[in-house]
């Protein structure tokens, strides 16, 4: 597999912990009020966002979860992967 294609699984992996990361804070920011005031106008997503605030707990712990293993995962197969292309890039160079 060329080392760009890599690079890109490894991109992919580096926006799903991103993704964790915002769903994280945005239900540690979230503001329960205005969530309420959503719902009664029929907001579906603000129900469930209700649900996920009242159970914080739960859900913080399964981000957590899910970062850790998506930052491992990028971890070990950028390690095994680009590890020799980026050295023989950087050997190219002068300095």
């Amino acid at each position: 597999m060329a080392w760009y294609w890599e690079a890109l699984i490894v991109l992919a992996l580096v926006l799903v912990n991103g993704l964790f990361a915002a769903a994280e804070m945005s239900v540690v920011t979230a503001r329960p009020g205005i969530l309420e005031a959503r719902k009664r106008g029929g907001d579906r997503g603000a129900a469930a966002a209700l649900q996920l605030v009242a159970h914080r707990d739960r859900f913080l712990a399964a981000v957590q979860v899910g970062i850790t293993l998506v930052g491992t995962l990028a971890a070990v197969y950028s390690g095994a992967h680009l590890a020799e292309p980026l050295a023989q890039a950087l050997q190219r160079w002068t300095v």
